[in-house]
């Protein structure tokens, strides 16, 4: 089969894009590619309108049928003097982990497409790093399958990253007892409590048009984590978070969750939708409010929510602990180096290692 190759470089050419990158994301069944997919890239690059950003498109010549996208940063990365170029997934920092759209049938030689003809040849690009990559992505199977053991395969595992709580093969009830005793029994009395305070209401999609609640929120996770924030190195996250809920909401990939006390705000969250799949991709609580521990009581109605819907709850990277209290699964994410030049092993080798992926990577 032979196939043709587009290199987009401009918004214009993103949004040409537009329905055959979604008529291929409906067609495969992963439901871990939100953040590459054309919605959240174009919101992406709407407000970071950086020059090193490329989508390659690669077609069925036939046909013209869309069969795998991929939006890419080029970097560079050196060691020792020496410098190579790299690709890697647009937007590593903000993201938990990314499946590119390509469709299954055809995995293997779109991967061919991307990495030879286009990557190598066409580009000059020394090595590619597929990070960060879930445990079950066929994508890194197909990798792993295909070049471990050769010297053009490097792979590196993240234990205890990947937190999820997948409700369509247990029931609620069965999920409850597994949980410690204190998590759920204390979520419910810090609920009653607050409810001698006052009326408490949740809701799981709290319509934000203007985004207040987003940077509501964004203020208080800044407060509460101070330097350990996770997007500390980014001056303007909080910006991009609220154009980013505006963006999405309206197609319900978007969603802000509150818990109200007496119609105050005393926790909330920021998820992103995805094929029944929900990103928890950030929560806080007011600090006034701490002793009902209203993240928990949050929590505990958003996993009740879930199991009604039969969906998925990803608490994103991270091994913290917390998330041990609420998740049925805990896995590992994945980086699968590849490296077109063999020369580039061989400088950056000393450098390529899990420490080191956010320094290098995570722009």
């Amino acid at each position: 089969m032979h196939y043709h190759v587009q290199i987009v470089t401009d918004l214009p050419g993103l949004a040409r894009l537009k329905f055959a990158w979604q008529e291929l994301e409906s067609c495969i069944p992963e439901n871990t590619g939100f953040f590459a997919s054309w919605a959240y890239t174009n919101a992406y690059l709407q407000h970071h309108r950086q020059k090193d950003w490329c989508i390659i498109a690669i077609s069925e010549s036939e046909s013209g049928k869309l069969e795998g996208v991929f939006p890419l940063q080029l970097i560079n990365v050196e060691n020792a003097g020496r410098r190579f170029r790299f690709g890697k997934p647009l937007g590593v920092s903000y993201l938990s982990y990314i499946e590119f759209c390509i469709r299954s049938q055809s995995r293997r030689e779109i991967l061919n497409v991307l990495l030879g003809d286009t990557l190598r040849q066409h580009i000059g690009v020394d090595a590619f790093c597929f990070w960060p990559l879930h445990e079950r992505s066929p994508l890194y199977l197909t990798l792993l399958e295909d070049l471990a053991g050769g010297t053009a395969f490097k792979s590196l595992r993240f234990a205890g990253n990947l937190n999820e709580l997948d409700t369509r093969s247990i029931r609620f009830e069965d999920y409850e007892r597994s949980r410690a005793s204190r998590t759920f029994s204390n979520a419910r009395y810090c609920q009653r409590r607050m409810g001698r305070e006052g009326e408490v209401r949740f809701c799981h999609a709290e319509a934000d048009p203007e985004g207040v609640l987003v940077e509501q929120l964004c203020m208080r996770t800044g407060e509460q984590f101070k330097e350990n924030h996770a997007y500390r190195g980014r001056t303007d996250w909080d910006v991009y978070f609220r154009a980013l809920y505006r963006t999405l909401a309206p197609d319900g990939l978007a969603e802000m969750a509150t818990l109200r006390l007496n119609e105050r705000v005393i926790s909330s969250a920021l998820i992103f939708n995805y094929k029944q799949r929900r990103y928890l991709h950030m929560y806080a609580y007011d600090p006034e409010y701490a002793a009902f521990s209203p993240s928990k009581v949050l929590l505990v109605n958003l996993i009740e929510q879930v199991f009604r819907e039969r969906g998925i709850l990803c608490f994103g990277a991270g091994a913290q602990g917390y998330k041990r209290e609420w998740v049925a699964s805990v896995g590992e994410l994945k980086s699968a180096f590849v490296f077109l030049n063999p020369d580039a092993r061989s400088a950056l080798e000393p450098i390529l290692v899990p420490e080191n992926m956010y320094r290098l990577f995570g722009s």
